[in-house]
């Protein structure tokens, strides 16, 4: 239904972000304001996932997600799309959050001097629409929809508790600062279980490794962009994560 409703409605994104010029509407006449047609949009895009598509995987992963207990580690709010579609409780801190990439790294390397100090108080975010928690007087990390930064320390601390060392998946995604060098130190992190998602134009460079995914460019969105979800949608497209966090689980079901 929503895919039908993308194609009536072809909306020139440059055009959201450009007051000064004239609204360019695909096939729907008349109509000036692209911010109400970004606003439909976006409330189409919850109720087609709300309502279907994550119902669905629900459905479907079902029987493998009783018993999961995995923690995710992920630079931004993928993470905790995978664990909101599959129903499966965050075992994770990285949750509503984003880190720059240079941070995001060295937390990585070294997650023992950072899950469990205590997070300091960094202020509002540049864009004012987040709060910066300061991890070990460096790392930094921007929670989003959370109230305040007494609740973002919270959960944080919280969730920190569940980590499971032994059930560890780790993604990066080329973005908020990611360069190749960044790829470079994600491959060289000693977990089994990491995946990175970086644009296809890069493979000439990194070749086929494992711990690499590869995804058109434009398919990884700008924090701003209003059809985040649908974007980080297309990471699943490009690799079946669910499979990937679930595998253990299907496994013992297979021997069952």
């Amino acid at each position: 239904m929503f895919k039908r409703f993308i194609r009536l409605v072809s909306v020139d994104k440059s055009a959201l972000n450009d007051t000064t010029q004239p609204a360019s509407v695909g096939t729907v006449s008349g109509l000036s304001d692209m911010n109400l047609i970004a606003r439909a949009l976006n409330k189409a895009e919850k109720l087609y996932f709300s309502r279907w598509r994550v119902p669905k995987i629900r459905e479907r992963y079902s029987a493998y997600t009783k018993n999961a207990h995995f923690t995710i580690l992920c630079n931004n709010c993928f993470g905790g799309m995978l664990y909101h579609d599959l129903g499966v409780k965050f075992f994770s801190p990285t949750i509503n959050l984003y880190f720059y990439a240079d941070d995001y790294l060295t937390f990585l390397e070294d997650p023992e001097q950072y899950l469990y100090r205590e997070m300091k108080d960094g202020g509002k975010s540049s864009d004012g629409e987040g709060y910066i928690g300061i991890l070990g007087d460096t790392v930094k990390v921007i929670g989003l929809h959370y109230d305040s930064f007494e609740t973002l320390k919270s959960k944080w601390q919280e969730r920190s508790q569940r980590v499971d060392r032994d059930n560890l998946y780790v993604i990066g995604v080329y973005r908020d600062g990611f360069t190749d060098e960044h790829v470079e130190r994600f491959c060289r992190l000693p977990y089994r279980n990491k995946k990175v998602i970086i644009p296809s134009e890069k493979r000439e460079r990194f070749g086929d490794r494992d711990c690499i995914v590869y995804i058109k460019s434009k398919r990884i969105a700008p924090p701003a962009d209003k059809m985040a979800s649908f974007q980080k949608r297309a990471y699943i497209k490009a690799f079946d994560f669910y499979g990937w966090l679930l595998r253990d689980e299907m496994g013992k079901n297979a021997e069952e």
